[in-house]
């Protein structure tokens, strides 16, 4: 009887570590070029080398355009372009991150605002970016959003307020199986009265990520960042999304 008991939990002790396994992720930076704020018509560009190959980023701001086509972006992957479009208009400036999700080898590249962070993953089937994260989507009573890389090797994605307290706290899990993220409310809860008894912190709660649609499966389940319909809240549109 003690046997049976004893192989029943070594089995329910498996199942639980592959399930925790399997929404497992680890990520590195490879590349991050800092606040980018141009003049007009001025150009930044970088070479990145790393274990996965050497990324070059350029970016340029153009006198003469659009506010949705102020900024041109190109970004290089071993001599092969995997992105090359448009941000718009952003007095703040640009910041951009290249990460690395291990498990899968998938390249993904942030683009950031201080007012908005957006991720989107290189898809070598359709040699495109698609968008996977907006801060835009996520609650928050703060202004302020950043992806970054926590000491847990997790992207988290992390608001402050005006006054740069911080609020809001997601950890991204990147799902394979989904080509999605999931995420967990990792917001520290707020203090309790002084008068009051403070209440039993809550676990944080794993939101699995929405299956891929019943589409063929070369179809991958995210928002195309070239999306047709363009609008003024897209960060970065290729030139077939510009035209009309």
């Amino acid at each position: 009887m003690k046997k049976t008991v004893s192989v029943f939990l070594f089995l329910a002790f498996m199942l639980v570590s592959l399930h925790d396994v399997a929404y497992a992720s680890n990520f590195t930076v490879l590349a991050d070029t800092g606040l980018l704020n141009l003049g007009d018509d001025e150009k930044w560009e970088k070479t990145y080398k790393t274990d996965q190959g050497k990324f070059k980023v350029r970016f340029r701001k153009l006198w003469n355009s659009s506010e949705k086509k102020r900024y041109h972006l190109i970004i290089w992957w071993d001599d092969k372009r995997i992105a090359d479009g448009y941000c718009p208009k952003n007095d703040s400036g640009y910041s951009f991150h290249i990460y690395q999700e291990h498990p899968t080898k998938r390249i993904f590249v942030a683009l950031e605002t201080p007012l908005r962070v957006v991720l989107m993953g290189y898809e070598p089937w359709n040699g495109r970016l698609e968008k996977y994260i907006d801060s835009k989507d996520y609650y928050t009573s703060g202004v302020y959003p950043k992806l970054h890389l926590h000491r847990d090797s997790n992207l988290h994605l992390s608001y402050s307020d005006q006054r740069w307290r911080p609020c809001n706290d997601y950890k991204m899990t990147w799902n394979e199986d989904a080509r999605w993220f999931g995420y967990q409310d990792m917001t520290a809860p707020a203090p309790a009265p002084s008068y009051e008894e403070p209440e039993e912190d809550d676990e944080p709660t794993y939101v699995e990520p929405e299956p891929p649609s019943a589409a063929p499966p070369t179809t991958p389940a995210a928002t195309p960042a070239d999306q047709s319909v363009m609008d003024e809240e897209e960060l970065y549109y290729t030139e077939a999304a510009t035209k009309t």
